[in-house]
């Protein structure tokens, strides 16, 4: 099936996995998950509205946020599988994954810069592979 944001199917199984992970992250409490996404509770409560509306810069912005505060994968989000090269991951759902992922590149560089203004320094953190990564962890 194509990958379309607008079509509810879509947005409902998106909505699924987005319920998922708030309730293994947040207990299921919505109120925790706005909170952490800086959402009004209603758009955590109505998610199917927020992916499908025809707003398609507030769904792909959305989103990223949804990938950023879960550090969820991003193609498991939008498609529910985790191998990047299947052949099942239609164009549709690349470009949205793609659109997604710079969404997301826009929020990271947008919060690099807000910490340079203020003088902000974070910690580096050690990058955290995935677990089902081919490149080993080095020590």
């Amino acid at each position: 099936m194509p990958l379309h944001l607008t079509d509810r199917n879509v947005a409902h199984q998106i909505a699924g996995r987005i319920r998922g992970l708030i309730a293994r992250n947040d207990q299921g409490d919505v109120t925790a998950a706005a909170r952490r996404l800086e959402r009004p509770i209603w758009d955590v409560c109505y998610l199917e509205r927020v992916i499908s509306s025809d707003d398609g810069p507030a769904a792909l912005d959305f989103l990223a946020t949804i990938v950023r505060s879960y550090e969820a994968d991003a193609v498991w989000l939008l498609t529910g599988r985790n191998a990047r090269n299947d052949r099942a991951v239609t164009v549709e759902a690349r470009t949205a994954i793609a659109g997604v992922l710079a969404e997301l590149g826009d929020h990271l560089m947008d919060e690099v810069r807000g910490d340079r203004e203020s003088g902000i320094t974070r910690p580096a953190q050690a990058p955290s592979p995935l677990s089902d990564s081919r490149y080993p962890r080095r020590s």
